[in-house]
C-alpha cells in the first residue's frame, strides 16, 4: 500500500465509475422494466425461435446504465473537472 501511486487508485475509481455504477444502474432500470413488461415466448415452433433470447445481456444493462448515468458523468465532468 505505500509503494501504489494516488494515480493508480484514481484509475481505479474510473473503472468503478465508468463500468460498475453504469451495469448495477442499468440492472435495476432493466428488471424494474422485466417486472411490468416481462418477455414474450412464443407459442409456435420454429427455425427462428432457436435465435430467440430469453434473457437481457451484459452489454444491454451496460448500455441502459450509459445512457441513464452519461448527464450526470458529463455534469460531474463540466462542473468539476473542467
Amino acid at each position: 500500500m505505500r509503494r501504489t501511486s494516488p494515480d493508480l487508485w484514481m484509475f481505479i475509481g474510473l473503472i468503478v465509475a465508468l463500468v460498475v455504477l453504469p451495469f448495477i444502474t442499468g440492472l435495476l432500470a432493466v428488471k424494474l422494466f422485466r417486472k411490468f413488461r416481462p418477455i414474450q415466448v412464443e407459442e409456435s415452433v420454429s427455425v427462428l425461435n432457436f435465435q430467440q433470447k430469453h434473457h437481457d445481456g451484459f452489454f444491454t444493462m451496460l448500455l441502459v446504465g450509459w445512457v441513464i448515468c452519461g448527464p450526470v458523468f458529463y455534469w460531474i465532468y463540466a462542473v468539476y473537472l473542467n
